[in-house]
């Protein structure tokens, strides 16, 4: 397992942390009416999105092993699938998926091969979102 990917589980673990926390600590009326924020509104999406991001940027700026970038590229795609997330939480972890477009062309030609056949399962076409139709068209390159 590489470095990048212990890191990018790490910051999955705080966020998640981070969610039950916020959770607990919600008003039951949090988010009602337009009043309160509701879950989607907690800072600790926006903080998990930027570590990964600059996880990601390390990666194109530095000179990485493609074994690296494909373990950490599978491990961004399949978080969402990977654990029970809330609804607010789900749509973040899928938001973060945009960041493996600059690493995919770093990543050996039969792995991407691999990960465009579970992705593709995984996100059918008829429900893929506009980054997630970027994805495939890079996987399958």
């Amino acid at each position: 397992m590489s470095n990048y990917t212990d890191r990018f589980r790490e910051i999955m673990t705080g966020y998640k942390e981070e969610l039950e926390k916020s959770r607990k600590n919600r008003k039951i009326t949090s988010g009602i009416f337009g009043f309160g924020g509701g879950p989607g509104d907690d800072p600790c999406h926006d903080a998990m999105d930027k570590q990964v991001g600059g996880l990601t940027a390390e990666i194109v700026e530095e000179t990485v092993e493609s074994e690296e970038i494909s373990e950490l590229v599978t491990a961004i795609l399949r978080g969402e699938k990977n654990r029970e997330w809330s609804e607010s939480a789900k749509w973040s972890v899928i938001a973060i998926q945009r960041y493996t477009i600059p690493l995919i062309p770093k990543i050996p030609a039969d792995r991407k091969k691999e990960i465009a056949a579970w992705y593709e399962k995984a996100y059918p076409k008829r429900m893929r979102l506009p980054i997630q139709r970027q994805i495939v068209k890079e996987l399958n390159k």
